[in-house]
């Protein structure tokens, strides 16, 4: 189990803040046992920035201590599938894997995400609800058999590097928009889409800024905490900063799922877009002051809470590794019975 000492409770600082007042609310610090305890409500929607391959355990974690881990599903480039071992305890975990072309994602995250919603509004498979002739699962609520869901994206698509910095100037050139300092230009489609499919289920939204102790503002994280060195040599970052804004979902613009008028639709598109980017303006700003300060705001309603990340790697290894093990090990006998049926 070594190879998980980027989950070990002795070496990383987790700290929790956020000037959202409603969220503060949900936030304590267990004076006994100084564990941070988080209240979610049932069904929710992160979005983060990406600055390392493991930002998505440390999501997992915050949803850990809000005792909702097991519903996670998380929305990751197709690549990282091919992890030895993690990756397919992560599809065990049913995340979601795009390739970043959207004519061929989109048929994959519709069929997940109406899954998810329809569980989420006690009408789904776990259920024991099947769908009707037309592909749809049944309408309406039933609050006494919902199933949580928590959600995870990252719009930008791919960690900060150079090399990403590079291209999304080019991109932020193409579109008219201003490339920011800290983050990269996220991706609108597959948030919206996501907010569109899940809005008749879903609790709440939050916005995640992630910054990592030990990163500079003229350095990558993903240069200082490689995959490798995290599973293999437990290198960590001392401290994981989470600043979170809590969100509604009838304060975003996201239009809806089908239009007549393809005027409108662009319409919506952009004032959803004008949205998103103002959004990563304040992570952008956020990330600014992280560096500089150490804190992400300074504002009279802004709070911060900290605990070691105390957490026993065995239960990572069950949940993630032993499942991966498992269909590791039957994928490997299924080929090798084909190349002897073959033979």
């Amino acid at each position: 189990m070594s190879c998980f000492h980027f989950l070990s409770s002795s070496s990383i600082n987790f700290k929790i803040s956020s000037s959202s007042s409603s969220f503060i609310k949900r936030l304590s610090l267990n004076k006994s046992s100084g564990n941070l305890e988080i209240l979610l409500p049932a069904k929710t929607l992160l979005f983060a920035n990406h600055q390392i391959y493991t930002d998505w355990a440390f999501i997992w974690y915050f949803l850990h201590l809000a005792e909702v881990s097991n519903f996670i599903y998380i929305i990751l480039k197709d690549s990282l599938k091919k992890i030895p071992i993690l990756g397919y305890g992560m599809q065990n975990f049913e995340f979601i894997f795009l390739s970043r072309n959207w004519s061929t994602d989109k048929s994959i995250i519709s069929e997940s995400l109406s899954k998810i919603d329809a569980n989420g509004r006690g009408k789904g498979d776990i259920l024991g609800f099947k769908k009707d002739t037309l592909n749809n699962w049944p309408k309406g609520i039933d609050e006494t058999k919902i199933w949580p869901y928590s959600l995870v994206l990252f719009p930008e698509g791919t960690n900060l590097s150079a090399n990403t910095r590079s291209k999304t100037e080019i991109y932020a050139a193409k579109v008219g928009r201003p490339a920011f300092k800290h983050v990269l230009l996220p991706k609108i489609t597959g948030l919206r889409f996501s907010l569109l499919k899940l809005k008749d289920s879903i609790d709440d939204i939050l916005d995640l800024t992630i910054g990592y102790s030990g990163v500079n503002p003229d350095e990558y994280g993903q240069d200082i905490y490689r995959l490798e060195e995290i599973l293999l040599n437990g290198k960590n970052p001392e401290t994981v900063s989470i600043h979170i804004d809590s969100l509604k979902i009838d304060e975003i613009p996201i239009g809806k799922l089908e239009y007549e008028n393809p005027e409108e639709e662009a319409k919506d598109i952009k004032k959803f877009e004008d949205w998103v980017f103002e959004r990563w303006s304040i992570k952008d700003q956020l990330m600014d002051n992280f560096y500089k300060t150490g804190e992400f705001e300074k504002s009279n309603n802004f709070k911060s809470f900290s605990s070691r990340l105390k957490f026993e790697p065995l239960e990572f290894f069950k949940i993630f590794v032993i499942p991966g093990l498992v269909y590791f090990i039957w994928r490997l006998i299924l080929s090798r019975l084909l190349e002897k049926f073959l033979s």
